[in-house]
C-alpha cells in the first residue's frame, strides 16, 4: 500500500485533471462570494488588495443611508473579484439589525449563461 492514501476522492484518468475552463455552478459561486466577503483586506500576502472591509464595521452604527452605501460597496467588491456572474443590483438588499448586531445580505445574480441565483448571508459583528 502506498504511503499516500486517497479516500473520499474520485479520479478519472481519462479526463484531464486540470483544465483551462472555469467551474461555474451555484455552490462554487456561493463559496467564492463568501471568501471575498469574509477575507479581510491585507490578509493575503500575495494579493493584499483582495478581500473586504466588513471586519472594520464591528463598532459602527449603521443607519439606512450608510447601509445603502455599504450594499453598493459590497456589490462593487464582488464585481471586482467575481467575473462569472452578473449582479442584479436593483434586486439586492441589506438589512441592518442593530439590537442583534448583525446584517442580512441578499445578493441576486445571474451565472453568466445560466439562471438567476441568490446569495444570502447573515453577518454577525459581535455577541451581546
Amino acid at each position: 500500500m502506498s504511503e499516500f492514501e486517497f479516500k473520499n476522492y474520485a479520479l478519472d484518468i481519462s479526463k484531464k485533471a486540470m483544465t483551462q475552463g472555469q467551474v461555474i455552478d451555484k455552490q462554487v459561486i456561493t463559496q467564492s462570494i463568501e471568501t471575498i466577503l469574509m477575507t479581510d483586506r491585507y490578509e493575503r500576502v500575495m494579493e493584499p488588495s483582495f478581500g473586504s472591509f466588513l471586519s472594520g464595521l464591528v463598532f459602527e452604527t449603521l443607519d439606512s443611508t450608510q447601509a445603502s452605501k455599504l450594499l453598493d460597496d459590497i456589490i462593487r467588491l464582488i464585481r471586482t473579484y467575481e467575473d462569472r456572474i452578473t449582479i442584479l443590483s436593483n434586486r439586492c438588499n441589506l438589512k441592518v439589525n442593530l439590537p442583534g448586531h448583525y446584517i442580512e445580505l441578499k445578493i441576486l445574480y445571474v451565472i453568466n449563461g445560466g439562471s438567476v441565483e441568490e446569495f444570502n448571508k447573515r453577518i454577525v459583528f459581535w455577541f451581546v
